[in-house]
């Protein structure tokens, strides 16, 4: 994948924990039409791709709204539709409900639910991954746990509650 970048952009989408840092373009039309030049597509076909995606989310009145204008969870699904467009077999999602309100948040699990792609999540939050098939707990760089969710969340949950009653605050200080 690293010699091929558009292999890369057809096998792996990237939504970042917070979306001001992955949309570049002003308008939302232009931000998700971008991925799609970059596979190659011609801009004609990229733009009615655009047309396309922002239809199934029934956001085509959002097609020349300024990013900057959006709220975060806008953004986030911006973010969202632009990767879809590309149609990658795998997503990571960095802590994608961050700073969202809850029926923002909800909303965008229900279209997470519907991706036609891998998931791998990235989170702090043992409830956004509650419903996945297999948790992976990673702590300081190894695998503590690795099951199903209940499982691995049960202790997961158990030992970040342990943590945060002790009175060392050292962590937080590097």
């Amino acid at each position: 994948m690293a010699k091929d970048r558009k292999a890369a952009l057809r096998t792996v989408g990237i939504l970042f924990q917070n979306p001001d840092h992955q949309i570049i373009f002003p308008t939302v039309e232009e931000e998700i039409s971008f991925g799609l030049v970059q596979l190659g597509r011609k801009r004609d076909a990229a733009a009615q791709e655009t047309r396309e995606i922002l239809e199934l989310f029934g956001k085509s009145h959002w097609a020349g709204a300024a990013t900057h204008a959006l709220s975060q969870g806008q953004k986030q699904l911006v973010c969202l539709m632009a990767i879809l467009a590309m149609r990658p077999a795998v997503i990571v999602l960095d802590e994608p409900y961050s700073g969202l309100d809850i029926p923002t948040r909800l909303q965008l699990m229900r279209v997470f639910d519907e991706v036609e792609a891998s998931i791998i999540q990235v989170t702090h939050d043992p409830d956004s991954v509650r419903h996945f098939e297999r948790v992976i707990w990673v702590d300081r760089g190894r695998i503590r746990e690795d099951g199903q969710a209940a499982d691995v969340l049960s202790q997961f949950e158990h030992q970040m509650h342990n943590w945060g009653e002790q009175d060392d605050l050292s962590d937080l200080s590097g």
